[in-house]
Formats: structure tokens, sequence, C-alpha cells
């Protein structure tokens, strides 16, 4: 195989032309890297790791791009990656952002755990959730669960006065604003001690 065409596409990429009939696109650094020019000669084996290194370039700006939009967690960047590149090429990717501290669960979790307790003013049981379907392992959210652990009833206490306080009125409403709480994580030990205290505290 020999490239008989290469010229600037469009931005940093390049058409590489191969045979007169195959045209194949690369960005300039892989152009670079590879020494790709006019009436070069290409076997399967030099073709097959240009490829391999342009995949793993694109994975890893892929990759940059939506760090710099937002942090993941390793296994959430790692379903985003695998929709579009091998598996091995976004493990060794993902490898290499974590070495360098680019992903980091422990940080992660801690902002996204600050985030729901704080923030959102969520319960346990929703933060676990959340924290499940985003990647984050089992000891880092216990550890996340536990630190927020005491401040739970001021929380609930918070998110009832600010929310739910006009409805609790009859039987039938008061069981709505349960289950309501109950959807934001609470435990219905936890909102029925509250929900008690702020009886008493009204009459």
């Amino acid at each position: 195989m020999k490239i008989t065409s290469i010229a600037l596409y469009k931005g940093k990429v390049y058409c590489v032309e191969i045979d007169d009939e195959k045209k194949l696109y690369f960005h300039r650094d892989i152009v670079y890297d590879y020494g790709l020019k006019h009436n070069m000669e290409l076997d399967e084996s030099k073709l097959e790791a240009i490829f391999n290194a342009s995949e793993k370039r694109r994975a890893r700006e892929r990759a940059l791009y939506l760090l710099d939009y937002r942090d993941h967690s390793y296994i959430e960047l790692l379903e985003k990656l695998e929709k579009n590149y091998d598996e091995d090429i976004c493990f060794e990717i993902l490898d290499s952002l974590a070495e360098k501290g680019l992903i980091n669960d422990w940080r992660y979790a801690e902002n996204f755990a600050r985030k729901l307790f704080e923030g959102k003013k969520y319960g346990a049981n929703r933060v676990r959730q959340e924290m499940r379907r985003r990647g984050i392992t089992q000891e880092i959210i216990e550890h996340m669960l536990e630190k927020y652990e005491d401040g739970t009833y001021e929380r609930l206490k918070e998110v009832i006065n600010k929310k739910y306080f006009r409805d609790l009125g009859d039987y039938k409403s008061i069981e709505k604003v349960k289950a309501a709480l109950v959807r934001r994580g609470y435990r219905y030990n936890e909102i029925n001690e509250v929900l008690r205290d702020l009886r008493e505290d009204d009459e």
C-alpha cells in the first residue's frame, strides 16, 4: 500500500489517500508522529498501528472534553466512551487519566454527595441510589453516607418546613408528605421523628 495523496482536509485533520482509492482521515498529530507523507509505503501492521493510535487519541480527547464539562466517575466515563471506542482502548485511556489525577472517584463522590445532601437535601437512600447509578463503589458510598449521617434530622426538618409544612393537615395529606419524603431518600422512622417533634412544637 502506498500513500498517493495527503492534504489538509479541515482544521487539524488531514485526508490520506491510499492507492488512489481509499481515503482515511487523521489528526495532524498522528500524521506528524508517524511521518506520513506522499509516496510512503505502508504495510498492514503499520496501518493498524496508525489506526490504533488515532482511536486512542480520539478517545482521550473525548474523555478530556467530558471532564472539562463536569467531573465524572471512572465507570461513568467508561460507559460513555464504550459507545464509540474499543473497550481495551477505553481502559487504557481512563487508567492513564486516573494516574494523573484527572479522574478521582473519591473527589467526585465527595463533591456529588455535597451537592445531593446539602444542595438538594436528599436522604441517604436517594443519595446511595444516585451514586450507584454513576458507578461509585460501595466503599466510597458508605464513607460519604456516614459523613453526612449526623445532619439528617436538621436537613429533613428544613425540607419539611420549606416545602411541606402547609400540607400537614389531615391524615391523608400527611401520608402524601411522607411518601414524597421517602422518594427524596428519607426513612419512615426519620420522617416520623421530625413530624412528631414539629407537631409538639406547634402545640
